[in-house]
């Protein structure tokens, strides 16, 4: 998982704008399968409400019609051609048609179902979306209600003539004839009725299964945003919480000094590279500080203790002694006659004979001893745990082994001899420079007595 994070978060703003493209798309598409079903739902209203009402109109012509032939109160004929002219677009429809009552005053009726526009059912009918069937279903039940108003309409005659015609009036209008044209009224509707509920309820259930599937789709998109949303989460976790608070305890830690500080390694994006350039620096600034602290305590010609690096060592071991009761010696030792060494041969040469003196001098010391350069041509050598006898033989071997090596240097060799005073720690020191004073006494003394010797401070 070395994916950069620019890149793993531009994936992931990807990612979730396709997701909320899609959301927004599905949300879209279900706005729309909603108004889709509601208004085939409505659609489906409207169309069985007009055939409802063609019914209806049918069966209020018959039975305003019949009421007259029997009571020619002419309320009844009135309202039989009110219906009529409704219907055909003659007069203002009453609002909420499918509700009316005829039987009630005319001034109530109006008052609860007030005049809206004249329009003929069969023209409501054009204005929705019914199929080729249904049209044909309806025209025909339109046509044989108008044929049995004509047929009612004749025997409105025969009522206004006299009685005896009245009589035929009333028998007609109940007759099994005039049933039967009844019948071809309303067959047509139950089969239009049927049609209407048939179709409807299929694009309906499609609507429904179109919203379902919308509803399943937006479910999915959902589980996905959870999914990227937890690995998000989860990333940010591993690749950003988790190394930033490392490196914030690590960077807290080298700021105190803390040595055994362990690298851990994450993944190769920004903060991997960030943890890499902590510790790259990190190492660099370990030997930058190192290299200093070799330049502040290391003489930078013979790259041995200086003087000052030299004591500070040297006081630790002598507090040691005390401390501890140990043996402590010390002894400084000298080139004889380095000035001449200098002057005959050069600095440059007097340089390498002052290195060639460490290296041979270092063969004859243990590792616990410690060795340093005293100033020009001086050096200075402790030996922990020693008392002035081993002092003595190990200041005997460096002084013999010195003169017995010579400098080689490209054309001649080169003799030298050195001058060594040692002494030990006695029990009446105070300070290191109690020793180091008749350590210096010593090697005056060597020098004194004509030099390659060794003398000691007993």
């Amino acid at each position: 998982m070395n994916i950069k994070l620019s890149t793993f978060f531009s994936i992931i703003a990807g990612a979730i704008l396709f997701i909320m493209s899609l959301v927004m798309y599905e949300i879209i598409q279900l706005y729309q399968a909603t108004n889709k079903l509601a208004l085939i739902e409505h659609q489906r209203y409207e169309m069985t409400r007009r055939a409802d009402e063609l019914r209806q109109s049918s069966d209020d012509l018959t039975r305003m019609a019949r009421t007259y032939a029997i009571t020619k109160d002419p309320q009844y004929k009135s309202a039989y051609f009110k219906i009529l002219a409704i219907r055909d677009g003659k007069a203002p429809r009453p609002q909420n048609y499918e509700d009316i009552y005829w039987d009630l005053s005319k001034k109530l009726r109006e008052m609860k179902h007030p005049n809206g526009k004249a329009i003929s059912l069969e023209d409501a009918m054009k204005k929705l979306p019914y199929s080729k069937h249904e049209i044909e279903k309806l025209y025909q039940s339109k046509k044989s209600s108008d044929q049995l108003a004509q047929y009612e309409i004749n025997s409105f005659t025969d009522v206004d003539k006299n009685r005896s015609m009245q009589s035929k009036a009333i028998t007609l209008l109940h007759s099994k004839q005039y049933h039967k044209a009844k019948e071809k009224i309303m067959l047509p509707i139950d089969t239009f009725l049927f049609s209407i509920k048939h179709r409807t309820q299929l694009e309906i259930d499609a609507t429904h299964n179109e919203i379902k599937s919308i509803y399943t789709k937006l479910l999915i998109l959902f589980i996905l945003a959870i999914i990227i949303i937890f690995t998000t989460m989860y990333v940010i976790i591993k690749k950003v919480l988790n190394p930033i608070a490392y490196l914030h305890e690590t960077i807290l830690a080298f700021k105190d000094n803390k040595k055994d500080l362990q690298k851990r390694k994450f993944y190769k994006d920004e903060i991997g590279q960030m943890i890499e350039q902590f510790f790259d620096m990190k190492e660099k600034l370990e030997k930058d500080k190192e290299k200093l602290r070799l330049l502040a305590t290391t003489d930078p010609l013979t790259k041995i203790y200086n003087r000052r690096a030299f004591f500070e060592i040297a006081n630790s071991f002598f507090k040691l002694s005390k401390r501890e009761h140990t043996p402590l010696s010390f002894m400084l030792l000298d080139i004889d006659f380095f000035k001449k060494v200098n002057d005959t041969y050069g600095h440059i040469i007097g340089d390498e004979i002052l290195k060639h003196l460490v290296k041979n001098v270092r063969i004859n010391l243990r590792k616990s001893d410690l060795f340093g350069r005293y100033g020009g041509e001086e050096f200075v050598i402790l030996l922990p745990n020693s008392d002035s006898k081993s002092a003595q033989t190990v200041a005997e071997n460096i002084r013999q082994h010195i003169e017995q090596t010579p400098f080689q240097s490209d054309t001649k060799k080169i003799y030298i001899t050195i001058s060594i005073g040692y002494s030990s720690l006695k029990d009446e020191d105070t300070t290191i420079s109690d020793i180091i004073t008749r350590a210096d006494q010593a090697l005056y003394k060597a020098k004194r007595n004509g030099r390659n010797r060794v003398e000691g401070e007993l």
